[in-house]
């Protein structure tokens, strides 16, 4: 809800799009493939966002859930507890997979289960230990 700058859009899209990691998509996909469902929770501004889209990272992730549109964000347990019920689920019933430690320990706080992304070899192995591929 800041102030955007002009010419921020061409920045955010030229710049800040991440590329989707190969290895990542293939997790993504083996865990959909075993009936999980798969949202994307993601502190951002429309026009990143966008950009984001454009490039794919978002293609694995049907349900995408934007700290713009909620009007809050990953520091505030709000933001977990719209995305648990935005996909009809308790939080116990969800994992939070994200690469800031203080992101997942919020996530836990309200019950979900949580994983510090590292690496995809990590990130395969903890889904491993948790079962769910």
């Amino acid at each position: 809800n800041r102030p955007q700058v002009l010419g921020h859009e061409s920045l955010l899209t030229n710049s800040l799009a991440q590329k989707v990691i190969p290895e990542v998509k293939k997790i993504v996909e083996e865990v959909k493939q075993r009936g999980f469902r798969v949202a994307a929770l993601s502190d951002t501004i429309s026009p990143h966002a966008k950009a984001l889209e454009n490039s794919g990272i978002y293609d694995e992730f049907p349900d995408r859930i934007f700290s713009y549109d909620i009007k809050t964000n990953k520091k505030r347990d709000e933001a977990f507890i719209i995305a648990a019920l935005r996909l009809g689920l308790p939080p116990q019933a969800c994992l939070f997979i994200d690469d800031r430690k203080e992101y997942v320990e919020r996530a836990q706080k309200i019950g979900m289960k949580g994983v510090v992304f590292q690496n995809p070899q990590q990130l395969e192995q903890d889904l491993q230990n948790q079962s769910i591929i």
